[in-house]
């Protein structure tokens, strides 16, 4: 995805109020997300983010820009899901899964 914050604006816009969005993607939440535009032979992507059709490693900022798309986010770790989730789903045990719930109400109430 070339824009992932117009994708999860989008994400937020079609969920129901209420609704959630699981969301599973590369990252390393030591670090700040690594992008680069220039990177367009799939060599290049493949190298830089371990696939030829990514276009980034998210970084610790991957929750403020779900939250800036309106969402409230709730992070878990693989070690923190039930083994069988973990396998069904062919989850890495270093992996984060960030949980996405458009509120009920856009004005902050519950």
């Amino acid at each position: 995805i070339d824009d992932d914050r117009a994708a999860m604006a989008e994400m937020h816009r079609v969920l129901k109020p209420g609704g959630w969005a699981v969301v599973n993607v590369p990252a390393r939440l030591d670090q700040p997300t690594y992008e680069d535009p220039a990177l367009v032979s799939a060599e290049a992507r493949r190298s830089a983010f371990g696939e030829a059709d990514h276009r980034r490693i998210y970084g610790a900022d991957l929750v403020n820009r779900l939250r800036d798309a309106g969402f409230d986010v709730i992070t878990y770790r693989a070690t923190d899901i039930p083994t069988d989730t973990v396998s069904v789903n062919g989850l890495s045990w270093d992996e984060h899964v960030f949980f996405c719930r458009r509120p009920r109400s856009e004005g902050g109430s519950p």
